[in-house]
């Protein structure tokens, strides 16, 4: 494993950033969820990176989707350079 990602985790588990999926999709996981008014229950906010849509990785149901895997990518490190204020 390279200094520039971490371990596999769950979209749910994983930190606010650029996230890496198995078929080598890039997103980006905010620091926000959206509540469902019907049940109250929380989703992860999470974009595809390079078109900024609503990711759900293929997934029909919102528990699948926070269920997926994926791997944190520093930004910085990845492009050799310390992340601002560092």
């Amino acid at each position: 494993m390279s200094n520039t990602t971490r371990d596999w985790t769950s979209l749910r588990d994983a930190p606010e950033g650029v996230f890496e999926t198995k078929d080598g999709s890039l997103g980006f996981k905010s620091e926000y969820q959206t509540n469902n008014k019907k049940d109250g229950t929380y989703q992860v906010d999470a974009y595809v990176l390079s078109s900024g849509e609503y990711w759900w990785g293929g997934h029909r149901t919102v528990r699948e989707r926070d269920a997926e895997m994926v791997r944190p990518v520093d930004v910085y490190e990845l492009l050799g350079r310390k992340e601002p204020g560092t």
